[in-house]
């Protein structure tokens, strides 16, 4: 009897996740944020003990919350931003957005992915004792 209480848990709990991981696809929560920042914070605390560091490095964010975040990692290393790419957070193929276009799919709309938010190149900002 124990036992099949427990398994009634168990399903409960797997649905209540499914439940979460499809209400925040759509409402646009950011699950895996926590770890992509956490893997943020230690590609900067690597690069920090490179010696010299890098004169230039590019970086790809998911969201524009991650990218303020993380430019301000590489500011206090004395990295500047020296060229930035902001996206639309999700993307149509185009050659499928043609098809639908011609009909064949006229009551839907093509299927969208989600991409890189932000593409970022940041350059070593020169030491006052090159100038």
């Amino acid at each position: 009897m124990n036992g099949a209480i427990n398994g009634a848990i168990v399903i409960a709990l797997l649905f209540l996740a499914v439940g979460m991981i499809a209400m925040t696809r759509q409402s646009g929560i950011d699950v895996a944020g926590p770890v992509r920042n956490w893997f943020n914070t230690r590609d900067a605390k690597k690069l920090a003990q490179r010696l010299p560091l890098p004169e230039t490095v590019e970086r790809t964010y998911w969201t524009l919350r991650e990218y303020r975040r993380d430019a301000e990692r590489y500011s206090a290393l004395g990295y500047e931003t020296q060229s930035e790419k902001i996206n639309e957070p999700y993307a149509v193929d185009p050659i499928v957005a043609q098809v639908f276009a011609a009909g064949r799919n006229r009551y839907s709309a093509p299927p969208r992915r989600r991409v890189p938010v932000a593409h970022v190149v940041y350059k070593l900002r020169p030491s006052p004792q090159s100038r």
